[in-house]
């Protein structure tokens, strides 16, 4: 079996990419096309890369139904950096890929340029081939010459496929908010998870509040399903968005708010012995039991020392008297999120623009009213 390997931070994935995966298909070069997101791209300023759940979900989106094409969570459920070596050692380790098929690395030209400076590239050679895409036209000189030094310096072979279409920039997308070279499911997963807005609140985080945040994304996939964990991506950005507005740490409201549901899916034995350990003596019914399981499930599996940030997560279904700020933000940004589509949320929505108390309080009575009409017992 061939397989070529087309990675990428797809930021976001756009119809350049699918006429690279349409012209491989086409070439009869490969057998079946793996798709990978990039999850820790080690080259790459983090906070200019948007958190791995919307890309990896962004992409599978986009490439839904085409025959032999599938899209791998291989490098996003990694928490260490994303290096091309570590990819193809997981591939055969998994079985996905088995000792006598042949690899094949799918770029465009530039990465001629860059490819020598990755990590072990002699071993990346060693263990694949690369099929670069070209569009029509005379190609440069020096891409040519570059050619021949890799060939020669790594004792390989370097085969080009053409595609169609102009060359497009996930970059200069991000920068004019034009996403019209997307797909139509990429332009309603944009809209509906309110990506790539012109104030991004999370270019304002740590670096090292970055690289936690993509660790834990990765951990995260491990534990649940499409719909969670892009709906925790979405209270981590809003946290952010609110901290920065009400004077809040944003650094916490981050991890807070991305953490706030990691227990959710776990096996409810799981999620029993979790809150125990973090509260001992209590009760808690089923629904919220993942809020203390989560706290304690994040100092655990996340290695979260701040009480600030567990007490978030413990708090994020009910509330308490004298709640902090932090934790009054992630009870708000779980409950207006831009996904969550109830339709008792836009007053509560610009309300959370200039009065943090009076949208805690007015979401506070929604969900009482709401679980009073459904004849459960309000706590």
């Amino acid at each position: 079996m061939r397989y070529g390997i087309f990675g990428g931070t797809f930021d976001p994935f756009h119809k350049g990419h699918q006429s690279t995966i349409d012209g491989l298909l086409e070439s009869g070069l490969v057998d079946r096309v793996f798709v990978i997101p990039t999850g820790y791209p080690p080259r790459k300023d983090l906070h200019e890369v948007s958190l791995s759940p919307y890309r990896f979900y962004m992409v599978q989106t986009a490439l839904k139904g085409i025959a032999s094409c599938e899209v791998l969570p291989i490098e996003v459920s990694r928490p260490e950096p994303s290096y091309t070596v570590l990819t193809l050692q997981a591939l055969k380790e998994s079985g996905q890929i088995k000792k006598d098929d042949e690899i094949y690395l799918i770029y465009g030209t530039d990465i001629l340029f860059e490819i020598q400076t990755w990590y072990h590239p002699e071993i990346i050679f060693r263990e694949a081939k690369l099929l670069v895409a070209v569009r029509p036209g005379v190609m440069k000189q020096k891409t040519r010459e570059k050619v021949c030094e890799i060939e020669s310096e790594y004792n390989t072979h370097i085969t080009f496929f053409p595609i169609t279409g102009k060359d497009i920039s996930s970059r200069e997308m991000r920068r004019t908010h034009d996403f019209s070279a997307a797909p139509q499911s990429v332009q309603r997963f944009i809209s509906k998870h309110r990506l790539y807005c012109k104030e991004n609140p999370l270019c304002i985080l740590q670096e090292d509040t970055m690289s936690k945040m993509l660790r834990c994304c990765a951990m995260l996939f491990t534990d649940l399903s499409e719909k969670r964990i892009l709906h925790s991506a979405n209270v981590a950005v809003e946290c952010v968005r609110l901290a920065i507005k009400f004077g809040v740490n944003p650094d916490e409201a981050a991890v807070a708010g991305l953490l706030h549901d990691s227990a959710k899916e776990l096996p409810i034995e799981q999620q029993i012995r979790l809150a125990t350990q973090y509260a001992p003596g209590e009760v808690f019914a089923r629904p919220i039991l993942h809020a203390p399981a989560g706290a304690q499930y994040a100092i655990e599996k996340n290695n979260i020392q701040e009480e600030t940030i567990t007490d978030a997560i413990f708090y994020h279904t009910t509330g308490r008297d004298k709640m902090t700020k932090l934790e009054k933000i992630v009870y708000l940004a779980d409950k207006i999120e831009p996904a969550r589509d109830y339709m008792d949320l836009e007053p509560i929505r610009r309300l959370a623009e200039t009065d943090l108390d009076g949208a805690v309080t007015a979401c506070l009575i929604a969900v009482r009213d709401s679980i009073v009409r459904k004849g459960d017992a309000f706590q």
